[in-house]
């Protein structure tokens, strides 16, 4: 399923009889210790095949748009390694937008406290990041100019939308959910948006 040509047609299998359902479990997803990940559990099922995903709940201070052309916008990012890829979009029963995206591992933050309990990974040393904290720190760096770049940018971005995905041998790999961009920028902002970025 290509999730632009599904635009908002999440669930409607279920009053249409199509071929695409699915289903907001009621636990919250959690992170390895047993945190919540502020992330839904998600089974989709396409004709007899069922697949496991997340879901990104909108709220009323941080609602996720339904216009076509931003959703679309976000799809595209799919193929940056470094985005929470999406698969759709829909809107619950009380009306509020969501997305349905790629599974994941645990939240930043749950990782940060998993690297300060082993002390020969230690996330910051004598003032200086880790090499893996660093690279992850960079890529972010990098995605947003890319973003910049295309002439869009995030209109909300913080540290509760950084996730990380493991690979086969364990190796993290930064993951950025993003839910609101706006197109448009000016070379200024731009500009001021890297002033006090120190790697």
């Amino acid at each position: 399923m290509v999730a632009a040509d599904n635009y908002k047609r999440v669930f409607r299998g279920l009053d249409s009889g199509g071929d695409y359902r699915g289903s907001i479990s009621d636990s919250v997803a959690t992170n390895p210790d047993g945190t919540e990940m502020l992330l839904y559990n998600c089974e989709y099922s396409i004709g007899p095949l069922k697949s496991r995903f997340m879901v990104k709940k909108g709220t009323k201070h941080r609602p996720i748009s339904e216009k076509q052309k931003q959703y679309q916008y976000l799809v595209s990012l799919n193929n940056q390694v470094n985005v929470v890829s999406i698969e759709n979009f829909f809107k619950d029963e009380m009306d509020i937008g969501c997305l349905v995206i790629e599974p994941i591992h645990m939240s930043f933050h749950c990782w940060l406290r998993k690297l300060r309990n082993q002390p020969t990974n230690e996330p910051i040393t004598d003032g200086r990041m880790s090499p893996t904290l660093r690279s992850i720190i960079l890529k972010l760096c990098s995605l947003l100019s890319h973003i910049l770049e295309q002439g869009w940018y995030p209109r909300k971005l913080s540290v509760n939308d950084l996730y990380i995905k493991l690979d086969g041998s364990g190796e993290p790999t930064l993951k950025v959910l993003l839910t609101d961009v706006k197109e448009g920028r000016s070379d200024t902002s731009t500009a001021s948006t890297w002033t006090f970025v120190r790697v």
